[in-house]
């Protein structure tokens, strides 16, 4: 292994570091197209119908989750924690760290190339369930269904629209 494949493989490390947690990326998407109070990033996060294709278990965002989550990714430097006073009690808004919304908008080539190539990510979907082997033993949601996540015209479905594309998620960032 040369010198030059070790940094590649070190920094394929590093990106899927940022996605490790369970909640990150649907957080991250969340957050995308701007800041959220807590209430709105959790009904956005729970809005998502995710495809639990590298598992059979069901998931769901818990408010106790979120909290240790965010905190943890405002910690990481991933998200943005942003006290407004003028309000009692002081509102609190989460977004994103500016490289973090520029690693989400990098990062569109590949989830392009996962859509399509889904027979690729399906055989191994397949394989993890068959033998039991999930992405992890808490059954983290491994993609959004493309139609719930995106519609055919490219929008995300809105929290409080049943999911029916909003006007806040115009579409993938990028």
């Amino acid at each position: 292994m040369t010198v030059v494949d070790e940094a590649f493989l070190r920094d394929l490390y590093s990106a899927r570091l940022l996605f490790e947690d369970k909640w990150a990326p649907a957080i991250m998407v969340a957050l995308y197209d701007g800041p959220l109070h807590y209430n709105e990033i959790l009904s956005t996060v729970r809005s998502y119908r995710v495809v639990e294709g590298w598992s059979d278990k069901h998931s769901t965002l818990h408010d106790g989750v979120l909290a240790n989550t965010l905190k943890k990714m405002t910690a990481e430097g991933l998200l943005i924690r942003s006290e407004e006073s003028g309000t009692f009690p002081p509102g609190v808004s989460y977004s994103l760290n500016p490289e973090a919304a520029k690693m989400l908008t990098a990062s569109q080539p590949v989830v392009q190339w996962l859509r399509d190539h889904e027979y690729f990510v399906a055989r191994a979907q397949g394989y993890r369930r068959t033998n039991n082997t999930g992405a992890d033993d808490a059954g983290t949601p491994d993609r959004f269904d493309g139609e719930a996540e995106f519609g055919g015209d490219g929008s995300r479905p809105g929290p409080a629209s049943g999911g029916e594309p909003s006007d806040r998620h115009p579409g993938p960032p990028g």
